[in-house]
């Protein structure tokens, strides 16, 4: 007997065995074994109840079809469909799908992956985290935002020294993972890597700066007294003491002390407030 005859038999078998318990008016009531033993609950099933299901599946049942015929949890009728359990039932099997791969070879792939930017400088490929404000690459663990940089360097250098809690970058990419790119540093070297990188904030990348480079420039070449400071407050739209910092170098200490400015069209001091806004300045530092 081939296999598409043995299954129509199977099929009008227990068709036949619906249709009298339907004629009893006994489905779903799981009390009649002799016109519902497939529905009664409780019963065990047997190969040829489990050749049946599995082609019923193949042939477009669902799985809460088959959970009603049979009288079965949901999770049963899945494990039975593809192997788990009857494994040496006849009937065509389901497959279980790729496993995903272990957390191990996923961060190793993660961390080798090759990066390949197309012509408009967008990276193919997939990424397993996301970026925040910073740019820092991040992930949630346990509804938290924990950076991967720390991640892997827990993994693969151990944890963080008690004088070395932060997790610092030899690169100047905020987003990189890679572990020889990283390693545990002191606030105090961690602040030498952002001068080193120009990652530091400050002057016109300072997100509070109320004054621009070419302003206090021209602060430090008048260098106004401390009353003088109001009408440069008014002029520029910055604090009094703001100001009077910039102009005498308590702030801005990055900044030349002593430029030398070559002005165009301006011809006193008195025309500088005037020309802060004009673009026809031209700024020179001294060396």
């Amino acid at each position: 007997m081939n296999t598409s005859n043995r299954f129509g038999k199977l099929f009008d078998e227990a068709t036949s065995i619906n249709e009298g318990a339907a004629e009893h008016g006994q489905v779903g009531s799981f009390k009649c074994e002799t016109c519902s033993p497939i529905r009664r609950r409780g019963r065990k099933l047997t190969a040829q109840d489990v050749e049946v299901m599995r082609w019923q599946a193949f042939y477009g049942a669902s799985v809460s079809e088959l959970t009603n015929d049979y009288g079965i949890n949901d999770r049963t009728v899945r494990r039975i469909l593809v192997g788990d359990i009857w494994p040496t039932a006849a009937g065509p099997l389901r497959s279980k799908g790729t496993p995903p791969r272990p957390r191990q070879e996923a961060l190793q792939a993660l961390l080798n992956r090759e990066i390949k930017p197309d012509h408009e400088g967008h990276i193919r490929g997939r990424e397993y985290f996301q970026l925040n404000d910073d740019g820092y690459a991040v992930i949630n663990k346990n509804s938290k935002k924990v950076r991967v940089s720390r991640i892997v360097l827990k993994h693969f250098k151990g944890p963080a020294p008690a004088d070395k809690p932060i997790a610092a970058h030899l690169c100047r990419y905020r987003d990189c993972v890679n572990p020889d790119c990283l390693y545990w540093a002191s606030p105090w070297q961690n602040m030498q890597d952002k001068y080193r990188d120009g990652t530091m904030p400050m002057g016109d990348t300072h997100p509070c700066a109320r004054l621009t480079e070419r302003q206090v420039i021209l602060l430090r070449l008048v260098r106004p007294a401390w009353k003088e400071c109001r009408r440069w407050s008014y002029e520029l739209g910055a604090p009094q003491a703001t100001i009077y910092s910039a102009a005498h170098g308590y702030s801005w200490k990055h900044s030349p002390k002593a430029p030398l400015i070559v002005w165009t069209t301006a011809e006193s001091v008195d025309e500088i407030p005037e020309r802060l806004r004009a673009p026809n300045l031209v700024l020179a530092h001294s060396p």
